[in-house]
């Protein structure tokens, strides 16, 4: 916990990570780590030798205070010529890259621990550097400038995870030369694009009048999943129509595609909701983009299965491929796998397999099928009351196979919720438990090549939820950097995020969140507006939040009452008094009891200073 009297103070921050380090531990852990270790080893001497002290290391990164900019300047190359010359005398097995960046800024002291504006610009210019290079913010090189032998090129103003940051490259023989950012470069980027457009526009109209194929002139393929109809007696089975929708957008969401194709899968909530909609093709094509679509049937008599399936070029209005699979419905996950490999074959992806991104790519009989798509149904039902059916249905859904990713990581879900909605009577015991369960989710998808985006996610939420904010963050990160068309996955980091104060990061998650789903839920839409507020975005925040009051056939009161209240703290915010008590007046309209304790998600933060204004509002206008 961040104490409300933390001191502050400037520091240069030394950030590092390794190049390409989650794909290296699923191909070869042992050797990973091994190679880590050795590389740890060099870094920590030097760093000790330059009077730097490192205050975090998560995995793979490494960040580490300077109290003199030309000493963490030395360090830094050092370092990489040390693990250049390393990686010239081992084997590609044991070769590793790191990516460093150096920023001079201010910080706040928890601990021996740091964070702040000046840590998270550092890391922002690791995550831009190249790999064995080195990247510095302005402030750093106007420190250093004539002190050192190094070069550096003047990159401009970047634009890095949202952030504008003025960055300079270390020049080296070994990096490639990149660019400055500037003016004139935009408007001859602007004139490319002119010229493209122009090009791409000639391309298209002889197209349509040599009657060719225009479906993907950019060679993008987007695929619009519709719902199966299910045909059985046995009504049963028609959990098939959501789980067979699910399997098929996790199995191609998962490919590993080749840098001339691409291919974007819409997300399970858009493919139900036009599904309800029954919009027509054209519709579907102006509105989403989706040049193909697939739809389907899964006939059922006597255990034996017939899935048929076809595929409609959209833009050609005409049918492309289709299939026809029998079998026995305990091989329904065999099936819907050949299809998978057969349809990517038509598109032109060749034999691609698949890594099964989504949680239900992990599962393997249509028991599981039909228990996990239950628990999703109730885990989305937020409250306390469903938790308690969600943990019978976890064990029942675990007991099958303990050692699926699945059921881990489903498991892990269980521990959160239970202490979200304060089910819990031993906290700490309860998120230990979850996190076993969620490593073991991490471990089993690694080893057998499965995308880890919902244990990485499950993992970061348990850890926010420990005060363990640095590590939570880490794990957000990683799932970042994962997540393939899952929008709960991103909204999920977007509260990670939100609760660990960054704000900025926290909103790129959850805006990608909406864009993947008709109508985003309620708990996300708060959040969001939420750290629209803590980044001074408030139009933003306030569209959101009328759009909450105006939504028909509201849910709840509360909802409706703490927006009110949010739109009141947001004419305080503007110094707009009067509109503020208005705000707060249609509060109390709607005779709903809320309380300051009602608010307890801000007892989450990382940072304290962010709930006590907020609280002390509320305590002003009357709420105890």
């Amino acid at each position: 916990m961040i104490e409300e009297n933390s001191d502050r103070k400037i520091a240069v921050i030394f950030a590092t990570d390794v190049v390409g380090y989650s794909k290296a531990i699923e191909n070869n852990e042992t050797q990973t780590l091994k190679n880590l270790k050795e590389c740890r080893n060099i870094l920590d001497n030097l760093i000790l030798k330059h009077k730097g002290r490192i205050f975090n290391t998560a995995g793979d990164s490494v960040l580490a205070e300077f109290s003199s900019a030309v000493s963490a300047l030395e360090c830094a190359t050092l370092f990489q010529k040390k693990i250049r010359d390393r990686n010239s005398s081992v084997t590609d097995l044991e070769n590793m890259e790191f990516r460093i960046g150096i920023n001079i800024g201010d910080v706040v002291l928890d601990g021996k621990n740091l964070y702040g504006e000046g840590v998270n610009i550092a890391a922002r210019l690791e995550s831009f550097a190249q790999p064995n290079g080195l990247s510095i913010s302005k402030s750093l090189f106007d420190l250093i400038e004539g002190k050192t032998q190094n070069k550096f090129r003047d990159l401009g103003i970047q634009k890095i995870k949202n952030n504008k940051i003025h960055v300079y490259d270390l020049i080296s023989n070994e990096l490639k030369k990149r660019k400055r950012t500037n003016s004139k470069n935009f408007y001859s980027l602007i004139s490319v694009f002119i010229f493209l457009v122009l090009v791409c526009s000639t391309a298209i109209l002889y197209l349509l009048n040599s009657n060719q194929t225009i479906s993907d002139p950019f060679h993008t393929k987007k695929l619009l999943i519709l719902p199966f109809e299910v045909r059985s007696a046995d009504k049963s089975y028609e959990y098939l129509k959501q789980g067979t929708l699910e399997y098929l957008i996790s199995n191609l969401s998962g490919v590993k595609l080749n840098n001339e194709q691409s291919i974007d899968i819409l997300s399970t909530s858009l493919s139900n909701s036009i599904s309800k909609k029954k919009l027509n093709n054209e519709e579907i094509l102006k509105k989403y983009g989706a040049n193909y679509i697939l739809n389907g049937s899964i006939q059922i008599s006597n255990n034996n299965l017939r899935i048929n399936v076809k595929l409609n070029d959209v833009v050609n209005n005409k049918k492309v491929w289709s299939s026809t699979k029998n079998s026995k419905i305990e091989n329904i996950f065999n099936i819907q796998d050949e299809l998978t490999i057969d349809l990517l074959s038509f598109l032109g992806f060749g034999n691609q397999s698949s890594s099964r991104s989504g949680i239900m790519g992990k599962i393997k009989t249509p028991e599981e099928m039909k228990l996990l798509l239950e628990i999703i149904k109730t885990q989305r039902k937020f409250s306390a009351e469903a938790w308690i059916e969600m943990a019978d249905l976890t064990s029942q859904f675990y007991a099958i196979n303990p050692d699926g990713i699945a059921q881990n990581v489903m498991k892990a879900w269980e521990y959160h919720w239970k202490v979200a909605w304060r089910v819990s009577k031993e906290i700490k015991k309860d998120l230990k438990k979850g996190l076993v369960y969620a490593d073991t989710a991490i471990e089993r998808s690694l080893n057998t090549k499965q995308n880890p985006q919902e244990s990485y996610t499950v993992k970061a939420f348990l850890l926010m939820s420990s005060k363990k904010y640095d590590e939570a963050l880490l794990f957000a990160n990683k799932a970042k950097k994962v997540i393939i068309n899952n929008p709960e996955a991103w909204g999920g980091i977007g509260v990670v995020y939100f609760f660990c104060n960054d704000f900025k990061s926290s909103i790129e998650a959850l805006e990608l969140q909406s864009q993947l789903v008709m109508e985003q839920q309620l708990i996300f839409k708060d959040i969001l507006a939420w750290a629209y507020i803590f980044e001074n975005e408030l139009n933003k925040a306030k569209k959101i939040l009328e759009e909450i009051i105006l939504k028909k056939n509201h849910p709840n009161k509360l909802t409706m009452s703490q927006s009110y209240i949010m739109l009141s703290y947001i004419a305080h915010l503007e110094q707009n008094e009067q509109l503020s008590k208005t705000y707060f007046s249609k509060h109390l309209e709607l005779e709903h009891q809320t309380t300051i304790a009602g608010f307890t998600k801000f007892k989450r933060f990382k940072d304290k200073t962010i709930a006590k204004d907020i609280l002390q509002f509320l305590s002003k206008k009357g709420l105890n």
